[in-house]
């Protein structure tokens, strides 16, 4: 078949008239030749001035086109059926091309055509401070060089994103009932024809990062109702690992999100809701993905499958076996403090331990006390679970302490009264994008310095050897010091940034994971913390701002044994 153009790029347009010129400058600034390129510009019913600014671009080989409002997929169907290109490329409004972008992508397709039916490209995130990183899954997962990955081995290679070029096939459509994770679904059903995926290393996608961004949005909708294809494709394409692997990519990414189910769900309703969840998962073969997935992930996803699973005694450790294949090799527990509440001399601790032992019937949580006279006393702390689905994950309890009795808690497990190690960590507040009840608590203020010397003493030296918390402490007298109350979690591409700068009222106050050689964490005072007078940012953990507020005031040690 012959076509007018070499690639037609597809770019939906729905009030994006402060980002398009952007787009558009990407493409007339390509490497390859603009004219045998053809643009097909679709405004989706905008409400602001989007169309008269596609409009200017109106040219021979650039096609504007004025439709209703009726969404992403049915405008990139538009354009596909009025394309005229060899090849396909999607293109968001806001987003844009590195220059060799359209060259190396028609060159690789050309060389391989008879053999891939799509290509990737990496996916680069920048943020409206310019700062830049490269999407996760391409830095770890694909190589550095263009390659062609065969699925049925490389199964690992979800492609969720619509940074992808593929052959003009009008056959080709977007599901528009579709309205979450419909880049997935086009994505998967074409990969799965071939099993191949074609990348092209050298090529970038820059996809923008703001607040408006649909991914950043989580609305209280059924997710379930959108994600009937993953059971469709599981039956369709026979549990093909790399079906099995999409399942599982979209359900770890709503976990780490928070958003796996409505957040107006009541406590009651969830282990019903979770059913599909649980029917599906129980399709996944777990022992192809324990390489892949953190063990925290793994369990969580193997405890909402209810699979059959056993636990199995080793000379010194424990395993987990799932359908009686070796799923986690040595189990490790761990013990999360994820909240805290304080008044005046009184410390409550909400806290989670996550293991794969609860396979088990009798796992205890015990603590030691070490009281500033001397003594020390063990007890158990009972664990309790609210979500059904997760009683083999994840079980939460609270402690009462008196500060001005207690100098030092330890934590281990007993586990059919045999002692078990057990790991006291922060929770992992930097990965969670809202505030949720009492958990919004982590950030910290900028440092300002009264004098430049020390500024690069400490900055350079002092945080890249690692001292001591006596001579942080020391250095503290030399920093601004305000009183805060309340925090926020976050980092500084988060949308709770945003809520953060916004709430000019609300004082802030902080807790920390500080990890030394040997782990300790530090509940700290919630009077004084350092922050810099002018400027208000959120910064993520590890930085120099934590250790000097870890050292203004030390008050219970808890650590794992």
């Amino acid at each position: 078949m012959k076509f007018a153009y070499d690639i037609s790029i597809i770019i939906p347009c729905y009030n994006c008239s402060k980002f398009v010129d952007e787009t558009m400058k990407s493409l007339r600034e390509q490497t390859y030749d603009y004219n045998k390129m053809e643009i097909l510009l679709i405004n989706d019913g905008s409400k602001d001035n989007t169309l008269d600014v596609l409009k200017k671009y109106d040219d021979k080989n650039v096609i504007v086109i004025d439709k209703e409002n009726e969404g992403v997929s049915k405008t990139r169907n538009l354009g596909i059926q009025k394309s005229h290109g060899k090849y396909l490329l999607f293109l968001d409004p806001d987003d844009y091309l590195s220059k060799n972008a359209i060259e190396d992508i028609i060159k690789f397709f050309d060389k391989h055509y008879d053999e891939i039916d799509m290509v990737t490209y990496p996916m680069i995130l920048f943020y409206p401070n310019g700062r830049k990183k490269m999407h996760s899954r391409y830095k770890k997962d694909f190589d550095n060089s263009n390659h062609i990955y065969d699925l049925n081995d490389n199964y690992l290679l979800v492609q969720a994103t619509i940074n992808v070029c593929i052959k003009n096939n009008k056959e080709y459509a977007f599901d528009t009932n579709q309205f979450y994770s419909e880049d997935e679904q086009f994505n998967t059903k074409i990969l799965m024809n071939k099993k191949k995926l074609g990348y092209v290393a050298s090529a970038k996608y820059f996809y923008r990062q703001h607040a408006s961004s649909i991914t950043a949005r989580k609305e209280n909708f059924d997710f379930e109702g959108v994600y009937s294809f993953h059971d469709e494709y599981l039956r369709k394409y026979n549990n093909h690992p790399y079906v099995q692997s999409v399942v599982i990519n979209n359900l770890r990414w709503r976990i780490n999100e928070d958003c796996l189910y409505p957040y107006d769900l009541k406590k009651n309703k969830i282990d019903k809701y979770l059913e599909s969840v649980t029917n599906r998962l129980s399709n996944i073969d777990f022992s192809l993905y324990k390489e892949y997935l953190k063990e925290r992930m793994l369990l969580n996803l193997i405890s909402l499958s209810r699979q059959k699973c056993v636990v199995k005694k080793n000379d010194d450790s424990y395993s987990l076996l799932c359908n009686d294949k070796v799923v986690i090799d040595e189990i490790t527990s761990n013990n999360y403090i994820y909240s805290y509440e304080l008044n005046n001399d009184k410390l409550k601790l909400y806290g989670r331990v996550d293991t794969a032992l609860y396979y088990y019937d009798n796992v205890r949580l015990m603590a030691k006390f070490y009281y500033k006279d001397k003594q020390v006393i063990e007890r158990e702390i009972p664990l309790s679970y609210t979500i059904d689905a997760f009683k083999y994950y994840e079980r939460e309890y609270v402690l009462n302490l008196d500060l001005t009795r207690i100098k030092k808690i330890s934590f281990y497990l007993l586990v059919n009264d045999e002692r078990v190690k057990l790991n006291t960590l922060p929770e992992d507040w930097c990965s969670k994008n809202k505030v949720i009840n009492k958990y919004n608590m982590k950030i910290k203020n900028g440092i300002k310095f009264k004098n430049k010397l020390l500024r690069k003493f400490t900055n350079r030296f002092v945080w890249s050897k690692n001292l001591n918390f006596y001579i942080i402490n020391f250095l503290s007298f030399f920093m601004f010091k305000y009183y805060h109350k309340v925090v926020y979690f976050g980092d500084k591409d988060s949308l709770i940034y945003e809520m953060y700068r916004k709430d000019k009222d609300t004082n802030k106050i902080f807790i920390s994971n500080a990890k030394g050689i040997k782990y300790k964490l530090l509940i700290l005072s919630c009077q004084k913390v350092i922050t810099n007078k002018k400027y208000k940012e959120v910064l993520p953990f590890g930085g120099m701002c934590e250790k000097y507020v870890q050292a203004s005031r030390f008050i219970v040690e808890i650590v794992g044994e």
